[in-house]
């Protein structure tokens, strides 16, 4: 008797963690093509189309939003003025959609990938994506950076669960195991 009830608690519990995997609240996604997140390329590709573009041009910030579980965090890191210390920021995908939009819309921003590693197991991979931001395609860029992409699969498409990033500065040069071979 007691194995028949610790075996239908088990298969319970099994049900229910099934039933919250299954249920986790995801961000709409009636803006996105399939196209766009059905694997890793795709769906970092669409990441950085969807917040660059020129002074003016407005963001297609549902698309941005589709692209994240809504739990998700965009954590910038860098050092503080005030201590020299390193730290990190982690602000909700509204948040950062708040705090920019004004700044995008006053500003020609793109926003390019020149190099990136992947790591999959199972349904998660990680991704290092080198960065370089321009304000006009023709420029050199003014800021290049690492994204640290955390991406879930849920056997449907892949989600961003967290992007971790860290900007390039004279005494923190990226290093080149992260730069395309001609750098």
């Amino acid at each position: 008797m007691k194995r028949y009830l610790f075996f239908t608690l088990f298969l319970c519990f099994l049900f229910l963690m099934n039933w919250i995997v299954k249920a986790q609240d995801k961000t709409e996604t009636e803006n996105l093509d399939f196209k766009e997140v059905e694997n890793v390329e795709n769906i970092i590709s669409t990441f950085y189309e969807s917040i660059s573009g020129a002074q003016g041009e407005k963001r297609d910030w549902n698309k941005f939003q589709s692209l994240f579980l809504s739990n998700a965090r965009l954590i910038p890191s860098g050092k503080t003025d005030s201590d020299g210390q390193f730290k990190i920021h982690p602000i909700t995908v509204n948040d950062f959609i708040n705090s920019s939009t004004q700044w995008f819309q006053d500003n020609g921003f793109y926003h390019t990938e020149i190099f990136r590693k992947i790591e999959t197991f199972s349904h998660l991979t990680h991704v290092m994506s080198t960065f370089e931001s321009r304000r006009v395609p023709e420029e050199d860029p003014f800021n290049r950076g690492i994204y640290s992409f955390q991406l879930f699969h849920d056997e449907e498409r892949w989600w961003i669960v967290n992007i971790y990033w860290a900007t390039e500065s004279a005494n923190q040069p990226i290093p080149s195991e992260y730069l395309p071979a001609s750098n």
